[in-house]
């Protein structure tokens, strides 16, 4: 909760770290699923390598 109201200081973390690692970073994604779009708040690609979160 100390993140904020919406987790995003701890997203930008997440996604420097990732980048730290080479990954290709996207962040607020939104996909579309079987009945509604949903967010994926992190993406991160490297190689085969693919990470939702």
């Amino acid at each position: 909760m100390k993140l904020g109201p919406a987790g995003f200081v701890f997203e930008r973390y997440v996604v420097r770290t990732l980048e730290s690692y080479g990954y290709a970073t996207e962040v607020g994604k939104h996909v579309l699923g079987y009945c509604v779009m949903h967010e994926i708040d992190v993406s991160a690609k490297k190689k085969r390598a693919i990470i939702f979160w």
